[in-house]
C-alpha cells in the first residue's frame, strides 16, 4: 500500500532485441508489494516507421520469483564490498581521490567485489597486468612486483609495468551515520593507465591522462548523432518525423520540426536544450584550440575531433534556424511520443504550438553568435546567416521585454534566468559585432541579476546564532550568502528540479567581465561572480567525502510551496504542499525556516544530473574567471560524481566506465555516450536513490545531462 500513488516505483522497461531469447532481471526491494493485485508483461508499440512492424508477439519462458541479495539502491554507504572512484580518470595536476567502505580500508577486502574491484593473484603479476589492460576483473591481479598493501593502505598500480606508482594511507571520515575510507593519490601526477589495489584486490583500470574524458567526449558525440532526428541514423531508424509541424497561433503558418536532435527518450523536440547543446559543441571544440592540453594527443587526433563536434554544433544551429517563423514565434517545444509513417494527412500526423518567448529566444540568440563565431572563418555565408539570426531574435526577445502584452510564452520564467540568459546573449552580440548598444542592455540585465542575488549574510530567523538550531544531522553554523533568489524581491532562492539554467547569470557576468573590462560595472559583475564562487565553497563540503554540491535553499511553508511550484497548485494541492514541506524539511536547517535541500524538492520529473551539472558549470565558469583553483576541483568532482565516484559505484555515462545501467531510451536499444536524467531520490527522502528499476524520467536519456556534461568539460 503505497502512501503517494502517483510517484510508485513500479514499472520496469527493458530494451528487448527482436529475434531472440532477452534475459529479464528486476530486484524490487523499494516496492511495496503487500497487496498486489496483478503483475502485467506487455509491450507497448509507439507508432510505426515504414520498416518497422505495427504488430508484435511476445514469448515468456522460466519466470520465477527469488530472494536475492539485492544491489545497493539508497543512500551514501560504500560498505566493505566496494569502491568509488572516477572510471574515466583523473587529469595529472588534478586532486585525485577514491573512497570506499570502512571494511575494506581495514583489510577485509574477501568481499571486495563491486565497480570493478576484482579478485587478484599475488603470484601473476603479468597475467594481472594483461588483465587490467583489457579491463577483465577475473584477470585483474593486484599482487603487482612491489607487492600488495597491508591493512588501511592502498597502492596505484601501474598497468603497464605492474608495479606500485604510489603507495598511501587510507583517511577515515563519517558522514551520515557511514564510515568511509578515502585514498588520496593526488601526489601522483604521471601519466598512464593504473588500478587501485586495496588488500588482495584491484580495481579496473582507469587512466591519468591531460585529459581522460576525451573518449566520454566521442562517446557524447555518438549519442547526440544517435538521437539526430529527420535523419536516416544507421541501425536507428529512418529519416523521420517528417509530418510533425509547429503551428503558428496567430495567422496558422506551419513549420516542419523534423530535424535537430530529439529531446530525451520521448522523441520530442526542443529549443533550449537545443541551443544550449549547440553552444556546449562549440565551446568545447574552442577549448581544444586554447588549451590544447585539453586536445586529444597528436594534430590529427584534435583536428578530426574539433571538426566533429562543429558538425554536430551546425546540425543543431540549422534546425533552430529553420524553425523560425521570423516575427519572434518559433518553434519552442512539441511533445511527439511516437514513431510516424511520414505521410501527411493521415492519422498520425502531430502538431505543436509554436511560441514568442523572450528566454527561449535569448537562447537561441547567444547560440547563433557564438556560432557566427564558430564558422566565420570556415564558412563565412554560414556564420553571416548565423549571426542575423542572433541579432534578429535578440530584438524578438528585448522587444517581449520591454512590452511584455507582445510575448506569447510557454511557462513563466523568474527574472534571474530570463535576465541572466539575456544580458548572456547581449555580451555575445557584443563581442561579435562591437555594438556598444549591446553592451549597454547587457549592463542593464546584468543590474537586474545583481539585485536577486543575497550579497550579505541573510537576517533569517533562527541564523543568529544557527548554532541554537541544528538539524536532525546536527548541521551547526552555516550561513550562506552569494546564491541567488529567483527574483529581486528575495522570496525564494533559486532551485530547479528538472531542467536547469543557473548558469546563466553566472555566464552573463563572467563573459561581460571578460569582453568589457573597462566598463564601469565591471568590478561589481566580478564582485558579484566572486560572491558565487563563495556561496560554491561554502556548501561543498557539506556532503563529505563525495564533494557533492548541495542542490538549493528552499523555503519551508505554504509560500515556498506556492513560490517554487506555482503550476502545482491547480491539482492535488494540500497533498503536494504535504510532500513538498516534509522533502525540504529532510535538507540541512539553514535558519527557522529555510532549508539546503542536496537533492531537489521534486514530485514526478525525478532525477538530477542536470541540477547538479549546471551548477558546475557556473562553478567553472566562475573558477576561470577568478583563477581559482579551488573551484575547479569543485567543478571537477561533479563529473567524477557522475562518472563513477558515487555510492552505486557506477558509470552512468553508458558505455563509458563500468557498472553502467540500461537507460529508459524507450525508441531505440541503448546508445553508447548517453547519460540520463540522473540520480534521483525516494520519496520525500534526501539521500540518492538509484534502484535496479529502468524507467522515466530518472534512468531516460536526456540531451540537457549530456549538453551539461560536455559544457562543464569546456571550461575545465
Amino acid at each position: 500500500s503505497y502512501p503517494r500513488a502517483k510517484y510508485c516505483e513500479g514499472t520496469h522497461h527493458v530494451n528487448v532485441r527482436d529475434g531472440e531469447w532477452n534475459l529479464v532481471v528486476w530486484e524490487i526491494p523499494y516496492v511495496y508489494r503487500d497487496k498486489v493485485t496483478e503483475i502485467i508483461i506487455k509491450h507497448n508499440i509507439h507508432g510505426s516507421q515504414p520498416d518497422m512492424s505495427d504488430t508484435s508477439v511476445l514469448y515468456f519462458s522460466d519466470l520465477r520469483a527469488q530472494v536475492v541479495d539485492e544491489d545497493y539502491y539508497e543512500g551514501w554507504a560504500l560498505g566493505a564490498e566496494r569502491v568509488a572512484y572516477c572510471h574515466s580518470g583523473y587529469r595529472p595536476g588534478d586532486e585525485k581521490i577514491a573512497l570506499t567502505g570502512a571494511g575494506a580500508a581495514a583489510g577485509d577486502a574477501a568481499s571486495v567485489a563491486g565497480a570493478g574491484v576484482a579478485t587478484g593473484d599475488a603470484a601473476a603479476a603479468s597475467s594481472a597486468v594483461a588483465g587490467a589492460a583489457a579491463g577483465d576483473a577475473a584477470a585483474v591481479g593486484a599482487g603487482a612486483a612491489a607487492g600488495m598493501p597491508g591493512a588501511n593502505k592502498f597502492n596505484i598500480i601501474d598497468v603497464r609495468s605492474g608495479e606500485a606508482a604510489y603507495k598511501g594511507e587510507i583517511q577515515f571520515v563519517e558522514h551520515e551515520g557511514e564510515k568511509f575510507g578515502v585514498m588520496d593519490f593526488s601526489k601522483l601526477r604521471r601519466e598512464g593507465q593504473y588500478v587501485i589495489g586495496i588488500g588482495d584486490k584491484a580495481t579496473k583500470p582507469f587512466y591519468i591522462a591531460g585529459n581522460p574524458y576525451i573518449p566520454a567526449i566521442w562517446k557524447t558525440i555518438n549519442f547526440f548523432y544517435q538521437e539526430r532526428c529527420g535523419a536516416d541514423i544507421p541501425e536507428v531508424h529512418l529519416p523521420c518525423h517528417l509530418d510533425c509541424f509547429s503551428v503558428h497561433p496567430l495567422d496558422g503558418r506551419k513549420i516542419s520540426v523534423a530535424g535537430g536532435w530529439h529531446d530525451a527518450g520521448d522523441l520530442s523536440q526542443g529549443l533550449c536544450n537545443t541551443s544550449e547543446s549547440v553552444h556546449a559543441f562549440i565551446d568545447m571544440a574552442t577549448r581544444l584550440i586554447t588549451n590544447p592540453a585539453a586536445a586529444p594527443a597528436g594534430a590529427g587526433a584534435a583536428a578530426t575531433l574539433h571538426s566533429r563536434l562543429l558538425d554536430e554544433a551546425r546540425w543543431g544551429l540549422n534546425w533552430m534556424m529553420r524553425t523560425r517563423f521570423g516575427d519572434g514565434f518559433r518553434v519552442t517545444w512539441t511533445t511527439i511520443g511516437i514513431w510516424t509513417k511520414n505521410i501527411v494527412g493521415d492519422t498520425d500526423d502531430l502538431t505543436g504550438q509554436a511560441y514568442n518567448d523572450p528566454f527561449e529566444n535569448f537562447c537561441a540568440s547567444a547560440a547563433e553568435a557564438a556560432g557566427a563565431g564558430a564558422f566565420g572563418v570556415t564558412d563565412t555565408d554560414f556564420s553571416r546567416y548565423c549571426l542575423k539570426c542572433a541579432v534578429e531574435d535578440f530584438d524578438f526577445a528585448w522587444d517581449v521585454l520591454k512590452n511584455p502584452d507582445k510575448g506569447f510564452t510557454r511557462r513563466a520564467t523568474h527574472e534571474v534566468q530570463v535576465y541572466g540568459q539575456g544580458a548572456f546573449a547581449a555580451a555575445m552580440l557584443y563581442k561579435m559585432t562591437g555594438d556598444a548598444a549591446y553592451l549597454d542592455k547587457a549592463a542593464e540585465m546584468a543590474d537586474i541579476v545583481m539585485a536577486c542575488q543575497q550579497t550579505e549574510y541573510p537576517d533569517w530567523a533562527g541564523t543568529s546564532p544557527v548554532e541554537q538550531n541544528p538539524d536532525s544531522l546536527g548541521h551547526t553554523g552555516i550561513r550562506l550568502k552569494g546564491f541567488f533568489y529567483q527574483n529581486r524581491e528575495h522570496k525564494q532562492p533559486m532551485a530547479y528540479d528538472h531542467r536547469s539554467h543557473e548558469q546563466a547569470p553566472i555566464m552573463a557576468l563572467a563573459r561581460l567581465c571578460e569582453y568589457a573590462p573597462g566598463h564601469k560595472s565591471s568590478g561589481a559583475w566580478r564582485r558579484s561572480v566572486e560572491l558565487y564562487g563563495g556561496y560554491i565553497k561554502a556548501i561543498a563540503g557539506l556532503i563529505p567525502p563525495y564533494g557533492l554540491l548541495p542542490s538549493a535553499i528552499y523555503l519551508h511553508g505554504d509560500g515556498g510551496f506556492e513560490n517554487v511550484w506555482a503550476s502545482f497548485t491547480s491539482r492535488e494541492n494540500e497533498v503536494l504542499k504535504d510532500d513538498y514541506n516534509a522533502q525540504v524539511k529532510n535538507g540541512i536547517k539553514l535558519a527557522d525556516d529555510y532549508y539546503l535541500r542536496r537533492f531537489p524538492v521534486a514530485f514526478s520529473f525525478r532525477g538530477f544530473h542536470g541540477v547538479l551539472l549546471t551548477k558546475a558549470k557556473a562553478a567553472a565558469v566562475a573558477a576561470n574567471l577568478l583563477g581559482d583553483d579551488e573551484l575547479k576541483a569543485i567543478a571537477t568532482r561533479q563529473l567524477e560524481w557522475v562518472m563513477g565516484k558515487n555510492p552505486f559505484t557506477q558509470s552512468s555515462m553508458f558505455g563509458e566506465g563500468y557498472d553502467f545501467a540500461p537507460q529508459y531510451t524507450e525508441f531505440a536499444y541503448d546508445i553508447v555516450g548517453a547519460l540520463p536524467v540522473g540520480f534521483q531520490t525516494f520519496e520525500n527522502n534526501d539521500k540518492p536513490f538509484y534502484p535496479m528499476m529502468n524507467s522515466a524520467t530518472y534512468k531516460e536519456i536526456w540531451v540537457h545531462s549530456s549538453s551539461r556534461f560536455l559544457w562543464t568539460l569546456a571550461e575545465l
